[in-house]
């Protein structure tokens, strides 16, 4: 767990240098609902982790599909 938190404060860190610095690290989903986990990734990062209510499904099959989808005719029509 350790391990991922440190690669969340990476991708922080990179985006801070990039943008303005994150104050607070959103979560949802099922991982969300661990405050081990949060509390983890709030001591790593060392800003809070703010757990966001979900009220539909962000990964349904057919979104998903479509996102899938999309993204191959994009590398196609890059690649061609």
């Amino acid at each position: 767990m350790e391990g991922i938190a440190f690669g969340v404060r990476s991708r922080l860190e990179t985006l801070g240098r990039a943008s303005v610095p994150a104050t607070e690290l959103r979560v949802s989903g099922g991982g969300a609902g661990a405050a081990v986990w949060n509390q983890i990734k709030a001591d790593v990062t060392g800003i809070p982790v703010v757990r966001v209510a979900v009220t539909w499904n962000p990964v349904d099959p057919a979104r998903a599909r479509s996102f899938v989808e999309k993204a191959c005719e994009v590398r196609a029509s890059v690649n061609a």
